[in-house]
Formats: C-alpha cells, structure tokens, sequence
C-alpha cells in the first residue's frame, strides 16, 4: 500500500473527508457515523463528494464503512471510505480508520474488505 501524497485539489478534498470523519468519531465515542450525509464536510463543493471515474468520467457514489468500523487494534489497515473503482493509478484510493490516505491495490482491497463488512 501507497500513502497518497496530497498534491493536487481532490487529493486535499480526500485529506479534508478524513479529517471530517475522524473528528465525527471523536466527538462520538469513537464511532464513525452511521451513513456519511450525517458528517459535515465543511469547504468540499458538493460535487467533490462523488467519486469520478477517470476512465469512463461517470459519478458514483465513495463505498462507506461507518458506524462501529474502527478497530482500536488495527486502524491502518480497517478502511472506512475507498474508491468505487480504481483510480489513475490502477489503485483504489482507501481513507483508513488512523485517518491516513493510501492508494491500495485491488487485491490488497479484496483482502481487508472482510473486516469492514464484519464491522458493520
């Protein structure tokens, strides 16, 4: 796995969603919201929260872990926000529950995806 290096304006969006959704689980806790309209992602355009696949240019919707996915034991590798579909780099781009954002590959995302299932 990849740590995403915050470089262009959507990749600061993704470092602003991690932000957002640690802070909600602090003020809650230690627990994620249940659906991710309930967090407020002050200064993200609404638009930005949407997923835009760079291949076919289509919106869709982030895949949400929430609700009680942190796992105190192992938070960098519990995601609780990933890509519907790769990214550029052939790569889901994965917000974790430590709030670290990290490109991952798709086999890599089919391995941890279990345990976000089995939080939930």
């Amino acid at each position: 796995m990849e740590p995403l290096l915050l470089f262009s304006e959507r990749e600061r969006r993704i470092d602003r969603r991690a932000s957002a959704l640690l802070k909600y689980a602090h003020e809650h806790s230690e627990r994620f919201p249940g659906k991710l309209e309930d967090v407020a992602f002050d200064e993200i355009p609404s638009e930005a929260l949407h997923f835009h696949d760079p291949r076919t240019r289509q919106e869709s919707n982030w895949l949400y872990y929430g609700g009680d996915s942190r796992d105190p034991l192992s938070p960098q590798q519990t995601i609780i926000l990933a890509s519907p579909s790769m990214a550029e780099s052939q790569k889901r781009i994965a917000i974790f529950s430590d709030g670290a954002a990290r490109l991952i590959g798709e086999e890599d995302f089919v391995r941890l995806l279990p345990k976000q299932l089995h939080s939930n």
